[in-house]
């Protein structure tokens, strides 16, 4: 449906005589919510965008954080088992 059928129908003009002002109000206010609608469009898209990139970085974070985990237990280990055969 083209904005001006949208128009014509709100402003009770399905034939599409546009001859009042009230439709040219109505077509504006039309292309202003289509307006907002792509300003929104592309604000979410941008929103989408840096959201990735924050799963991103706090997936490699994340990752990071087991590999030190892993380390430290594996640092741990040999003192452990030295400690023990120390000790017997």
């Amino acid at each position: 449906m083209t904005p001006e059928e949208v128009t014509n129908i709100k402003a009770g003009n399905p034939d599409g005589h546009l001859q009042s002002s009230s439709n040219d109000v109505t077509q504006r206010q039309y292309l202003e919510i289509r307006i907002k609608e792509k300003e929104l469009e592309i604000k979410q898209e941008k929103l989408t965008r840096e959201l990735r990139g924050i799963e991103r970085r706090l997936e490699r974070y994340l990752e990071l954080r087991i590999e030190d985990k892993e380390l430290e237990i594996q640092q741990q280990k040999p003192t452990r088992e030295l400690g023990v055969q120390v000790g017997a």
